[in-house]
């Protein structure tokens, strides 16, 4: 951790516990915690509530507690992890589901080759390799199109994992700060 980052956590805290001790509230952890989140920035819409909490300078305990459930409480990141992680598994699954689906395609892609190797070392009329070709026509299509609708699920995969990432970073930031 740089300095530069240790002493804006060191001010947040001292923030918190000056905001507490003003407005003579105990500095329970959930109390603490709550104010800790105004000063670091964290929650918009928390910090406008206490914000005004703090303009018209009439927290109470309860009041703060409320907020803390509304806002805080380890119950609602438990099940935001818990959707998180079922996002995750759902999308590891849709792109397992397209990856066997184009190895799928490519075995077949492959046998297909063999098959019209076989048959190109034997004798074969106009009509026959005009068939020969039209086959293989139809396999490489059918290989292509799986494997469009391979990248198309990793694409969009992508971005789902990119967004699911910012979640589980947001929850790791929220339970680093609960530690402190």
């Amino acid at each position: 951790m740089h300095q530069s980052e240790y002493d804006r956590i060191v001010e947040y805290a001292r923030s918190a516990m000056r905001t507490l001790k003003s407005a003579e509230v105990p500095p329970y952890p959930q109390f603490y915690e709550l104010w800790y989140t105004y000063f670091a920035g964290i929650n918009e819409r928390l910090n406008a509530v206490l914000t005004t909490i703090l303009n018209e300078g009439n927290q109470t305990p309860d009041q703060l507690m409320a907020l803390y459930r509304e806002f805080i409480e380890p119950s609602d990141r438990d099940e935001r992890l818990t959707a998180v992680s079922e996002q995750m598994a759902s999308t590891i699954g849709t792109v397992n589901d397209a990856m066997g689906d184009a190895l799928t395609s490519t075995k077949a892609y492959s046998i297909c080759l063999k098959a019209a190797s076989r048959e190109l070392d034997t004798e074969m009329g106009a009509g026959a390799l005009k068939s020969l070709a039209a086959s293989l026509l139809v396999e490489t299509q059918n290989v292509q199109s799986a494997n469009q609708m391979l990248e198309d699920q990793l694409a969009t995969s992508g971005e789902d994992v990119a967004a699911l990432r910012r979640e589980l970073d947001m929850a790791r930031r929220e339970s680093e700060q609960d530690a402190l």
